[in-house]
């Protein structure tokens, strides 16, 4: 049982959906890939196979905040949304209710939202990537073009073959100003970093209607 939850999402695979930005300058429309999460039989779970954009803080002032109030939540529900979409793609995404996790105690951490477009919070980041490995992401050149700092330091560069962390929803676990992120090792980090940092990655996810 174990080592078929760890190769779960390996078995649901990719599928192309949408276009963004993904050479250098980000002015193609490359097609955007993504691993399948979950399929319930109506609709399936996707996560961005690759960090799709950079520079893009948790939340545009450090303050301590909610996923419901963040700025990346904006972002991704509009400016990402209307770039990477179509309508007949639009009208295909599952308007989702989504937690914010409850997980720092904060009264409106637990809050649902309605969202079409949303990260992974620390918990499902574990529960869809059973093996370190399998969460390790790599920008775009888009994404290393507009965020020097994601890959600035040469010993990133040679442990963790240009992998970088990115964004999780719920905030971090330990003190004020902080989101959850995964690190650039793949490692779930619940205590985060501040909200607004921009050396981060963006990984959007999404849940599209199969019919």
């Amino acid at each position: 049982m174990e080592n078929n939850k760890e190769n779960a999402v390996a078995q649901l695979g990719t599928r192309l959906f949408g276009i963004y930005g993904q050479t250098k300058k980000g002015k193609d429309n490359t097609p955007i890939e993504w691993i399948e999460l979950d399929n319930d039989g109506t609709s399936v779970l996707m996560i961005a196979k690759f960090i799709l954009d950079s520079g893009i803080p948790y939340n545009t002032t450090k303050v301590d905040i909610s996923w419901k109030n963040c700025s990346i939540r904006q972002w991704l529900n509009n400016e990402f949304f209307n770039k990477a979409f179509v309508a007949d793609d639009k009208s295909k995404i599952k308007l989702c209710d989504i937690s914010g996790n409850g997980i720092s105690g904060a009264d409106d951490d637990a809050e649902i939202t309605q969202d079409k477009v949303f990260l992974l919070n620390t918990k499902e980041a574990s529960q869809y990537f059973a093996k370190t490995v399998n969460r390790l992401a790599q920008g775009t050149e888009f994404a290393k073009n507009k965020g020097k700092t994601l890959f600035k330091s040469k010993g990133v560069l040679d442990i963790y073959k240009e992998h970088s962390w990115w964004w999780l929803r719920n905030r971090g676990s330990y003190g004020a100003n902080l989101a959850a992120l995964v690190d650039n090792g793949g490692n779930v980090n619940p205590i985060g970093d501040n909200v607004h940092f921009l050396h981060g990655g963006v990984r959007p996810c999404i849940r599209v209607l199969l019919s």
